[in-house]
């Protein structure tokens, strides 16, 4: 008797499965018609018989192969696809930065501090709450054709517009702290995120007051969190706390963190 299996199953008899696609017949109990093929349109091509048995090679484009060998009368299919998804370097990405450079078929202009920069509304209202606010609801943004963009500056905006385009990021060591209130104001959860991540990982004793300040003005609760704790870890290099340039700057900008701060020192 000959089995019919497919994706490299092994020549014992199996029951049929539809998870791995495999299933026994005999052989010479089909029909012409009902024989094996490949799928998906290959051509089989015949090898003259041989002392070993006689066998079948397939070939197409995707490298799937079938073989007949009478030895063991087993005819296998099997297949490696190649993936298809190739990750943030995909053509989609790739189109959608080219789109955002090229400018063409842009509906939107914005205005920051002096630059223009071209857009399109149907993306950047995917991507943003408060962009699909701002163009479907009774403003002047939604009828305007130039948008004047404040708090912002012209490189941040240019990053933020980056990120929705395509989900980069870049040089995150200089536009993390600028780019967090910028993803905040425009409700970017994940580029937020993504700042938040990369300033706790980089916090040290000479940014942690500029850290805790930026968590406490635009809501940043986790990088609040990790900065206190950041603060406790390391509470002898703040020992005379009143005299650090944390302590001036925390009372300064944000009184209300005050007493988050000095509960660090009261347990000590």
């Amino acid at each position: 008797m000959t089995h019919y299996s497919t994706f490299g199953e092994s020549s014992s008899t199996r029951s049929p499965s539809v998870g791995n696609l495999s299933f026994s017949v005999p052989y010479s109990s089909m029909s012409n018609s009902d024989k094996p093929i490949a799928f998906g349109g290959p051509t089989i091509t015949t090898v003259p018989n041989s002392d070993a048995g006689s066998e079948i090679g397939l070939s197409n484009d995707f490298r799937s192969a079938v073989a007949l060998t009478s030895r063991c009368n087993v005819i296998s299919l099997y297949s490696n696809p190649t993936p298809t998804n190739k990750g943030p370097d995909s053509s989609l990405v790739r189109d959608l930065e080219r789109i955002l450079k090229d400018k063409q078929f842009t509906d939107i202009n914005f205005s920051v501090q002096g630059k223009e920069f071209k857009a399109h509304k149907a993306i950047l209202a995917g991507r943003s709450s408060v962009f699909n606010t701002m163009f479907t609801t009774n403003t002047q943004e939604s009828v305007a054709n130039t948008i004047k963009v404040d708090n912002v500056t012209r490189e941040t905006f240019e990053d933020m517009l980056l990120y929705i385009y395509t989900g980069k990021t870049r040089n995150l060591d200089r536009t993390a702290y600028a780019l967090l209130p910028a993803a905040n104001q425009f409700r970017l959860d994940e580029l937020k995120k993504i700042c938040e991540d990369f300033i706790i990982d980089d916090l040290c004793i000479g940014n942690v007051s500029n850290a805790l300040i930026l968590a406490d003005m635009h809501g940043a609760d986790e990088l609040k969190e990790r900065t206190l704790q950041y603060i406790k870890d390391n509470r002898e290099a703040f020992r005379n706390i009143k005299s650090t340039a944390l302590y001036h700057s925390v009372k300064a900008q944000r009184p209300d963190l005050m007493h988050d701060l000095l509960a660090i020192f009261f347990d000590y």
